[in-house]
C-alpha cells in the first residue's frame, strides 16, 4: 500500500549490476526507467540521479523483469515480471 508519509528514495548512482531492464521514454531520452528484481526506478536527468518508487507492486524477487514503452502512449510504462515455480527433478 501507498504510505503518504513516505518520500521517494533518491539514489545518486544506480548500480547497473542489479538492473534487469532499462528503457528511455519515447521522445525524451532524459527520462529513463529501470527495474531490478523487485524495484522500479526513474531518472529524469539522463541517469545522473534515480528515484526509487515508493509504491511497488513487487513484494517478491523475480527471476526476470522487463519494461515496455511505446511512442503511441509515451506516458505509460508496462512492467512484466516472471518467476519460475517448479522442480529441478
Amino acid at each position: 500500500p501507498i504510505n503518504a508519509n513516505t518520500k521517494p528514495k533518491t539514489i545518486k548512482n544506480l548500480s547497473l549490476a542489479d538492473i534487469f531492464d532499462i528503457e528511455t521514454k519515447p521522445g525524451n531520452p532524459k527520462i529513463i526507467y529501470a527495474v531490478s528484481s523487485n524495484k522500479f526506478f526513474l531518472s529524469t536527468d539522463g541517469g545522473e540521479n534515480w528515484t526509487q518508487s515508493v509504491y511497488s507492486p513487487f513484494s517478491f524477487n523475480s527471476d526476470r523483469m522487463a519494461i515496455a514503452v511505446t511512442p503511441a502512449k509515451p506516458s505509460q510504462v508496462a512492467v512484466l515480471s516472471s518467476m519460475y515455480y517448479g522442480s529441478s527433478n
